[in-house]
Parts: C-alpha cells; sequence; structure tokens
C-alpha cells in the first residue's frame, strides 16, 4: 500500500520503507537526494544522525562516532542489513502476498534466538514480533539453534489454530562494539567489552585450541549437562578454517557459519505433515547488537514458504528489496 511523499508528492511510501522504520516522513529516493552522494554507509550513517536528532539525542562529538563506526561496520561486514522495525514491516508484507489468508488470529509465532540480554530487549525484533503476533512458542537456545527440534516442533504444530500457519524466526547474534568491532559489545553498566556472541566465540576458541569433539573424547555426564555448547563446539570445530579464513575476517566469518549451523537445525525439524495443509514460513538471519542510541539491526539470509507435499517457495527477494542500507535499489 503507497501514499503520497510529502516532499515529493509521489505516491511512493510504503510502511516497510527505512525511513518508515526511522520515522521520518519522507520517501527513501527524497532521503537519498537530500544527502547527496555518497558510499550505501554513508548515506544510512547521515540519514540516522538525522534521526537521531529529531528524536532527541544529544548528538555530542562520542555519540556521532559512535554511530558512524557502528554503521559503517554493519554496511561493510554485514550488507542487506536493516533496522529491526523495518525488518518485522518487511515480514508482514511478505507474508500478507504469500498467504492468502494470513491473520495474527489464524497463525502461530516461533521463534528461536540466542537467550543473550542484549538480542531480548525492547524494540529488539524478538520483541517486536511477540508484539505483533501476541503469544510466542520459542523454539531455541544458545546461538539461536532451534535445539528443541523435532519433537518441539511437533509439540509446536499441534497449538496452531485449525487450517492455520506458522512463522518461523531465528538466528544467531554478534555484537558491534562502539569502535566498530564486531564479536564485541560494551554491555550496560560494564567498563570493558565483552564477548556476542559468547557462546560462538567460545566454541571457535576451543576448536582452535583442540579442545573440542571429536578433538578429545568428553565425559558423558559433562556432555549432557552442557549439552547445547558441547553441539555449537562440534559444529564450529569442522568449519573453523573456513571461518578463519573469511576476507572480512574471523569474527565476521564466524557469525555466519553460526548462521548455517542454525539454519540446518531449522530446517531439519520441520515436519509439514503436522499443519493439515497450512503454511510454514521460516525467516533466518543474523541478530546485530548495536550500541545506544542505534536499534538493533537483522541481516536476513534466508526466507522460505514450506508446504506439505511442494516444493519451498523462497522468498528472499522480498525481504530485502527497497533496503537502502545496502545500496541495492
Amino acid at each position: 500500500v503507497f501514499r503520497a511523499c510529502p516532499a515529493c508528492g509521489l505516491m511512493r511510501m510504503k510502511e516497510e520503507d527505512v525511513v518508515f522504520a526511522m520515522g521520518r516522513d519522507e520517501c527513501d529516493e527524497c532521503v537519498k537526494a537530500s544527502l547527496g552522494p555518497a558510499a550505501p554507509h554513508e548515506i544510512a550513517c547521515q540519514a540516522w544522525m538525522h534521526h537521531l536528532l529529531l528524536q532527541g539525542h544529544h548528538m555530542d562529538s562520542e555519540t556521532l562516532q559512535l554511530c558512524q563506526n557502528a554503521i559503517k561496520s554493519v554496511g561493510m561486514n554485514f550488507p542487506g542489513a536493516m533496522p529491526d522495525r523495518q525488518m518485522l514491516a518487511l515480514l508482514l508484507r511478505t507474508l500478507k502476498k504469500t498467504i492468502p489468508d494470513f491473520s495474527k488470529d489464524n497463525t502461530l509465532l516461533g521463534t528461536s534466538f540466542c537467550p543473550d540480554e542484549i538480542s531480548n530487549e525492547k524494540g529488539d525484533l524478538p520483541n517486536l514480533l511477540y508484539e505483533e503476533f501476541g503469544k510466542c512458542f520459542h523454539l531455541g537456545g544458545l546461538a539461536g539453534i532451534p535445539f528443541t527440534g523435532k519433537t518441539g516442533f511437533k509439540a509446536f504444530a499441534s497449538h496452531v489454530p485449525t487450517n492455520g500457519h506458522i512463522v518461523i524466526c531465528y538466528g544467531p547474534h554478534v555484537g558491534i562494539s562502539p569502535d566498530g568491532e564486531v564479536g564485541k559489545f560494551l554491555r550496560p553498566g560494564q567498563s570493558h567489552l565483552t564477548t556476542a556472541c559468547g557462546a560462538c566465540v567460545g566454541a571457535l576458541a576451543a576448536a582452535e585450541s583442540g579442545k573440542c569433539q571429536p578433538c578429545q573424547p568428553v565425559d558423558a555426564k559433562d556432555a549432557d549437562e552442557d549439552y547445547q555448547m558441547n553441539y555449537i563446539i562440534r559444529q564450529i570445530g569442522t568449519s573453523a578454517g573456513l571461518v578463519n579464513q573469511h576476507p572480512r575476517g574471523k569474527m565476521v566469518g564466524l557469525a555466519y557459519e553460526s548462521f548455517r549451523v542454525a539454519q540446518r537445525r531449522a530446517e531439519a525439524m520441520l515436519d509439514l505433515s503436522c499443519l493439515n495443509g497450512g503454511s510454514v514460513v521460516l525467516l533466518g538471519g543474523i541478530q546485530i547488537n548495536m550500541s545506544d542510541p542505534l536499534p538493533d539491526f537483522f541481516l536476513p539470509l534466508s526466507c522460505c514458504v514450506y508446504r506439505d507435499g511442494q516444493q519451498p517457495e523462497r522468498l528472499e527477494h522480498m525481504i530485502s528489496e527497497g533496503n537502502m542500507f545496502s545500496g541495492r535499489p
């Protein structure tokens, strides 16, 4: 649904536009034109500076530098990432276009995000999804991996309204420090940086030191009591070489590899026969934790709709189009 842009008068404003998510009452094209020629991350940074000033934030030199570092880091390392509110708007638009009878009353939400508190704050994607759908079945554990597995999915599917549908959003998270460093985060109340995601970084460290299965045997009791971490160590350990060779650095490579681990588990747990004709939309990506006053971002990497007896329909083009922060048209 389009509405007129107050700046140019053209019917091209949509709810999923970046500027809508930022609270600006202009279309994306007018924002780009007002900012002049610049690299995508520079356009994004200038837009966010303007937005934060309009919201009443005091933009001193330290805050300005933090925002510039963070936006540049996201643009270079996770192109295609977008603010969480824009991700929600694009997801809802995609659901309405893909599932003719979609409504919040006949659709049940499932999520699989890391329990880390910096990924579950007010305004973060898990919180926005819950506010939109009103209820949620939690499928995940450390690193956003859906550890509830097939049993959890079947239990979840049994709660869906008659002839209803399922939406599942999942993925690991990664922190961006005030200096733009990937894999580090300055948590509220602390004076030092910590890792994010700590489980993924710890798994990579274990793999690099050789202290991982099947490198070394683990006591059965210890393996059972810390099974999530042991699973992550084994999975990351098999691809540690590729992670370390990533052109943007190993922390960036680790974020993408952690997503692939979660993706394999998410796709493997699906049992479409439980739905009696309903659809399953599976949206996966990487949560990007940003320092205040910036909101968190989300990088969508996979989106498919599954129907029993049919091939999955890929929807990535619908959830990434028109993203000003990726530099794509």
